[in-house]
């Protein structure tokens, strides 16, 4: 799991084949670049689009939950 940035450049490739990532989108940006980066190297790819909120952004902990078990539940099928 990660925040939208240059992190996720460092995952994809450090990541085996067959991992996940969860990545925290800020409200007011979308970048999904990287899906196809971690396609390429069968990496499942997933994301939440956080919340505004007066310190930035924010995600429920319910829904990063949620949302890191769908991330999960789709590598058991690979």
């Amino acid at each position: 799991v990660t925040v939208e940035g240059s992190a996720i450049n460092h995952a994809q490739f450090a990541l085996p084949e067959n991992a996940g990532v969860l990545v925290i989108q800020p409200p007011n940006q979308f970048n999904a670049f990287h899906k196809i980066l971690f396609d390429f190297n069968r990496i499942r790819f997933g994301y939440v689009v956080a919340e505004p909120d007066r310190n930035g952004f924010r995600v429920s902990s319910e829904r990063l939950l949620k949302t890191l078990d769908l991330v999960e539940r789709s590598l058991e099928t690979v």
